[in-house]
């Protein structure tokens, strides 16, 4: 069996290409392309289809995209900790989803919603297919994602990625089913107009903060917006380093996208050493 990490340089090697547009593709392309394929997977009764060098890439590029929109979340969140800790949390919140979401589809996985399957993408005998599984019942968007993660070679230990599940109040979910669905949790304060200050002296002190263990977000403790930031900014750091030292700084299309122009004197991808994180010696 192929492992993640060698799949995961293949789904980006397309790139290498010099006629091959390193741009994002048009929204919606992927899941567009694999409900169509799923969909006619089904009528000939297939739980399988399979997957040519375009489909490939665009795992590569969607994951690459839920980063920067991880990183993007991030920044509004930092940027409204003190005019509104509810939308600094949802913000945050999705931060980290998007950033989950992300290294999903680097693995090759995709919920398609409306068919209630998963799509995984796996690399065989040279050539990928894509397989097609029931989505489980109580697998919601969220939940799923963050379980695909979970139960891969690469990921599964790194205490960042935590068991997500509204179950048990210290949990992303269960802080942010709080914030979002609870009663009488307004904090509202006079408003200021987000600020670019604001979100770059809150991102450097995120960054500068030093932890021993991973702060996941307590719905006890709501607004818990430094865990919450703390845990979505590693996480996308790890993204990042993961790529960069995976990818060995050669390809086209990440090295694009690494450091998006709208985060530049914003975002300078550093962190606090966290000893028990595996990847915390990645440069």
């Amino acid at each position: 069996m192929v492992s993640p990490d060698r799949q995961i340089e293949v789904i980006f090697s397309g790139f290498r290409r010099a006629n091959v547009n390193i741009g994002f593709p048009s929204a919606g392309v992927l899941s567009a392309i694999l409900n169509r394929e799923a969909d006619m997977a089904r009528r000939a009764n297939m739980d399988s289809f399979p997957a040519n060098q375009p489909m490939i890439r665009l795992f590569a590029s969607a994951a690459v995209e839920m980063w920067q929109r991880a990183l993007h979340s991030f920044i509004v969140s930092a940027g409204l900790t003190i005019t509104s800790p509810i939308w600094s949390s949802a913000a945050g919140y999705y931060a980290s989803h998007y950033v989950v979401r992300g290294y999903a589809h680097l693995l090759g996985r995709y919920l398609l919603y409306t068919q209630k399957r998963v799509v995984s993408l796996l690399l065989r005998d040279g050539g990928f297919v894509c397989t097609l599984d029931k989505k489980g019942g109580g697998d919601r968007e969220h939940k799923a994602y963050w379980k695909f993660v979970r139960a891969s070679d690469p990921f599964g230990k790194d205490p960042f990625f935590n068991v997500d599940t509204e179950v048990v109040p210290r949990s992303d979910s269960a802080h942010r089913t709080k914030a979002n669905y609870a009663d009488h949790v307004g904090e509202f304060r006079a408003f200021k107009a987000l600020t670019l200050e604001a979100a770059v002296d809150r991102i450097k002190r995120i960054a500068e903060i030093e932890i021993a263990a991973v702060p996941i977000p307590s719905a006890d403790s709501y607004p818990d917006l430094e865990s919450v930031q703390i845990v979505a900014y590693h996480r996308i750091v790890h993204f990042r380093r993961y790529l960069d030292n995976l990818l060995g700084g050669e390809n086209r299309f990440w090295n694009a996208h690494r450091t998006p122009q709208w985060c530049d004197n914003v975002v300078d991808f550093q962190i606090a050493d966290t000893q028990f994180l595996p990847m915390s010696a990645n440069p």
